[in-house]
């Protein structure tokens, strides 16, 4: 699989999956979408001034992808902010209007970074979705609870 086809397999699947895991995130398209090139974003509007996103981003060698997650105020994916990983979060960030958000892992010196899935030469289509599969599983795991923690900020309690 080349990485053109990598990146066509990622969006694909990612967008299935999101699909059938998190169906309260909805595709974004056209006006408030993410304005980055290779970058895709979902939307989950929770009330008039609160809205959660999902941008998946797939690098422009097509040999990796990241997850985001965000909040705002007004239905447009935050754009211009330099992402805070998820495990950085202080307790007032959940009050702030806007953020965005990454996964982080830890390197071989135990330096936290943010966290990409990466395919190795000759990836199968199984492979892929064992990671796309992983990067939502993370979404649920991870991002769901802070975004919960930001509606109970602002006072709404999120169906689990």
């Amino acid at each position: 699989m080349d990485n053109t086809d990598f990146a066509k397999l990622v969006r694909r699947q990612f967008s299935q999956e999101m699909a059938d895991r998190l169906p309260q995130f909805e595709p974004q398209g056209g006006k408030g979408k993410i304005s980055l090139s290779g970058w895709r974003s979902f939307l989950w509007t929770v009330a008039d001034d609160l809205h959660f996103f999902i941008g998946l981003g797939v690098e422009a060698t097509g040999a990796s992808f990241t997850v985001e997650g965000a909040w705002n105020a007004p239905p447009d994916y935050p754009a211009g902010l330099s992402p805070t990983l998820l495990l950085n979060m202080r307790e007032e960030d959940f009050g702030l209007a806007q953020i965005a958000l990454r996964f982080a892992q830890h390197d071989e010196a135990g330096v936290a970074t943010e966290m990409s899935w990466w395919h190795k030469n000759n990836v199968t289509e199984e492979t892929l979705h064992a990671l796309v599969a992983d990067a939502v599983e993370r979404i649920q795991r991870e991002f769901l609870p802070a975004f919960a923690n930001r509606a109970a900020k602002k006072g709404i309690r999120l169906a689990r």
